[in-house]
């Protein structure tokens, strides 16, 4: 089951979201997708990584089987305002990676990574 809870002023396309969520995360039986101004992901970038600044997107397992994945539209469309829809399926893809075991601590991470968020994206 996918949550949506839009806690900003964008209008989001949450069925083309909750689309592409099952997709990239079928095995998860609970995963929630929050979106959040900037101020509010800047107070939990700081809070859990020690980042004052405000992120596009941060992840948080809650459990076996569950995760939350926090996105910043405000901060996709001031990086890519021009492609802005197809950036947020990609830190939503992202977000749910995480969840999942993935990483970019190095660049074979990094390229695992980005192989499979653009398997999902494509397909």
């Amino acid at each position: 089951m996918v949550e949506f809870n839009n806690r900003t002023d964008y209008e989001l396309p949450i069925d083309r979201f909750a689309e592409l969520a099952r997709k990239a995360a079928p095995e998860k039986e609970e995963l929630s997708v929050a979106f959040l101004s900037a101020d509010e992901i800047a107070d939990l970038n700081s809070r859990y990584r020690k980042k004052k600044d405000p992120t596009d997107v941060l992840s948080f397992k809650a459990g076996p089987g569950l995760g939350e994945v926090l996105i910043c539209p405000q901060v996709v469309k001031e990086e890519f305002g021009d492609d802005f829809l197809n950036r947020m399926d990609r830190v939503l893809v992202h977000g749910i990676l995480h969840l999942l075991g993935y990483d970019h601590q190095n660049d074979e991470q990094e390229a695992r990574m980005k192989k499979k968020e653009d398997e999902i994206l494509s397909g």
